[in-house]
């Protein structure tokens, strides 16, 4: 079969040979994989409202299809997954089985501040999902660890970006419980900036052309324009924060 999301798996392949390391074909089946497997819990906990992501985790990994992944991809995933070292496979399992925990982490947050600190720890949590395999005895493994710190970094960047650009959407989804505040949009705008001025630092120029080009262009393709400086949402925050 072709590779799900290939043009994410095409991006994460150059960034990878960027940091010098030697892709081999398992890398780009993780990601692959990783990223549908992702990508369907992530829709079953956030738009569904089906926390028990452990449970859909393990149907994926046994090879079974779940609601946004069918057959193929679920025997391509389990494939992938009996593929894997045991720290490899140990990561999805904790990573797939806790997603629909942090949801609830952040239902349950009270202040911008937690919520944000669940943001982060859950961003950590998926980029585990992606990492390549840095074991000793390759020849690579220097860079590998490099590079799965730099995935870190651009998981808190990515995740924090994300949730500026949906702070008033996530709310009225459901998935936050904090109301959506002018003032939390500019707490939320700084940590973002914060973040992505450290990926910049630690990011190679040819990755980071291309994946603050692509970035700009999926925010603007969900927000028009951002959000912190829209008329709108600024209306909006003002009318959460009129009406407490």
């Amino acid at each position: 079969m072709a590779h799900p999301h290939q043009k994410s798996t095409h991006l994460l392949k150059s960034c990878a040979q960027s940091f010098e390391v030697a892709v081999n074909p398992l890398d780009v089946d993780k990601w692959s994989a990783g990223f549908t497997m992702a990508k369907a819990l992530d829709t079953l906990v956030d738009e569904d409202h089906e926390y028990d992501s452990g449970a859909y985790a393990a149907r994926l990994l046994a090879g079974e299809s779940i609601p946004y992944v069918n057959d193929e991809e679920a025997i391509f995933i389990r494939t992938t997954y009996d593929a894997l070292s045991d720290p490899s496979k140990e990561q999805w399992q904790h990573s797939a089985a806790n997603l629909g925990a942090f949801a609830i982490k952040r239902l349950e947050a009270s202040t911008i501040e937690d919520y944000i600190e669940v943001v982060c720890d859950e961003s950590h949590l998926m980029a585990d999902v992606l990492k390549v395999e840095s074991d000793e005895a390759r020849r690579d493994t220097a860079q590998r660890q490099v590079f799965n710190a730099w995935m870190d970094q651009m998981g808190q960047t990515a995740y924090l970006c994300d949730t500026l650009s949906d702070f008033i959407r996530d709310h009225n989804e459901g998935n936050m419980s904090i109301t959506p505040t002018a003032r939390g949009a500019v707490i939320l705008a700084r940590h973002a900036l914060k973040e992505l001025f450290r990926f910049t630092q630690v990011t190679p120029l040819p990755i980071y052309t291309a994946m603050t080009q692509r970035a700009v262009t999926k925010t603007l393709e969900k927000v028009q324009r951002p959000a912190f400086f829209s008329t709108q949402f600024i209306k909006q925050a003002s009318a959460h924060t009129s009406s407490k």
